[in-house]
């Protein structure tokens, strides 16, 4: 069914426009402009990284690696940072959303609770230590590689402090992924989860917010939907906040610094056409035991783009979801 509806939608996108009569024709019209554009490979590569290293460089100014004594007193730019990510669809430490009450369907609800994931797919695969290796090779690779096409000075504190200052510091990239796997241990697991009788935990705003200071609800909340007080907050996991609370006290801001850089190219890199970001599409595929360089047909990735980005929910809830 999914098979026949993505070659349903296909046709449908590359066909010449037949609703020109139709108040949907500006709707249909828009849809079309957003499936060629994916499919202008050439353009896209011409374009490379820029937009990806934009993205980064708004980052790096709002969460910097040093503090001055006036900001430090009233330091919110982790929730800055954190805003900031939402707002370009980029999942960080901590997940903030709305959706349908589980136990009131009809009412939407504010959701505060641990990411699907942190960096690898689960737990588990950071305890194998070939893949972690491998992994650590790509954020390498694929930082150098997007920093040596950046303006000078961005991010810079990423690199060794050595006369080679294109290398990427082993001791930072070593520091993210022990920073994403004491995240990911904290985590409850995918059945507790999806368990509503263990995720599904009622709590006011004050609650919520007193669980992880370093990042606040209310401040997100604010920004996102000023003078809305909910009546009541679901959190996932208290035991995962008040951990990742510890943790981000115990971590350099560089790390966290580090982490949320490679969460934003880790989200974005399939959207770049640009060879800096090949190693982490082709650790993808090894992840899902494909061949390295493999990609799916183009018009696949973007049906599946226009269905993400311009709402065509009937393309496929599961690639809507993920």
């Amino acid at each position: 069914m999914n098979e026949n509806n993505q070659l349903i939608l296909k046709h449908i996108l590359e066909s010449p426009a037949s609703l020109s009569a139709n108040p949907d024709h500006e709707i249909f019209t828009k849809l079309q402009d957003g499936y060629h554009a994916c499919m202008n490979e050439t353009l896209l590569a011409s374009i490379g990284s820029k937009p990806l290293l934009d993205v980064l460089m708004q980052l790096d100014g709002i969460y910097p690696t040093e503090l001055t004594s006036k900001s430090s007193k009233q330091d919110d730019s982790l929730t800055k940072a954190i805003e900031f990510l939402m707002g370009v669809g980029v999942a960080g430490p901590v997940s903030i959303g709305v959706g349908p009450d589980d136990r009131n369907p009809d009412t939407n609800i504010v959701f505060v609770g641990a990411p699907d994931s942190f960096g690898l797919p689960s737990k588990e695969y950071y305890e194998r230590a070939e893949m972690v290796i491998s992994y650590k090779e790509t954020i390498s690779t694929v930082l150098e590689a997007l920093l040596k096409e950046a303006e000078p000075g961005l991010l810079s504190y990423m690199f060794a402090n050595d006369k080679e200052t294109t290398i990427l510091s082993k001791e930072l990239v070593d520091s993210l992924v022990a920073f994403e796997k004491s995240m990911a241990d904290a985590a409850p697991d995918p059945e507790d989860a999806a368990d509503v009788t263990k995720s599904y935990n009622p709590r006011t705003l004050e609650e919520t917010e007193a669980y992880n200071p370093a990042i606040s609800v209310k401040q997100v909340l604010h920004t996102f939907a000023s003078g809305y007080v909910p009546a009541k907050i679901i959190v996932g996991s208290p035991e995962y906040l008040k951990a990742l609370s510890k943790i981000l006290k115990s971590s350099s801001r560089e790390t966290i610094k580090t982490f949320l850089v490679w969460k934003v190219v880790q989200s974005w890199a399939s959207a770049v056409e640009d060879p800096a970001v090949q190693p982490s599409l082709r650790f993808k595929n090894k992840l899902q035991g494909k061949a390295p360089d493999v990609k799916q047909e183009r018009w696949r990735t973007c049906v599946g783009t226009v269905g993400n980005d311009l709402g065509m929910s009937t393309y496929s809830p599961i690639s809507a979801r993920d």
